[in-house]
């Protein structure tokens, strides 16, 4: 598993958006390879982590995507104290990071909305069907 945390998020206007939270979504179920017996790793429970009040996630563990047999990835939204979404869409961010590894979301780029860029999942025979 990894740490994320940081992210320092703000308002246009540069206010802090204290007190927050970011939900993450796992694209679909998958396995985990580090622990043995291998176990499921469930995408219908979302992951919510509480913004301090200067903007950023509360240290947090999630499986990096490199540890799950299946390719995913994350869809992260962000909601103001008041529990207003504050993105236009869900962020798309996939972790490659080794296990151990501790990552700020500030540095993780939105692999969901790079203009001239599509996001692809391949997967095999146990994949998700009508992707």
């Amino acid at each position: 598993m990894i740490t994320i945390e940081g992210g320092a998020f703000q308002y246009p206007d540069g206010g802090v958006i204290a007190n927050g939270t970011m939900v993450l979504k796992l694209s679909w179920d998958s396995t985990e390879i580090v622990t043995t017996p291998y176990g499921t790793v469930v995408a219908g429970e979302p992951i919510e982590i509480a913004l301090d009040a200067n903007g950023n996630l509360v240290p947090t563990l999630i499986w990096s995507n490199s540890e799950l047999t299946i390719p995913t990835y994350y869809e992260a939204s962000l909601f103001n104290a008041d529990g207003v979404p504050l993105f236009k869409a869900p962020m798309i961010w996939v972790f490659n990071e080794s296990s151990g590894s501790v990552v700020n979301v500030g540095d993780v780029p939105n692999q969901g909305s790079i203009p001239g860029t599509n996001l692809i999942v391949t997967t095999g025979a146990q994949g998700p069907q009508g992707i």
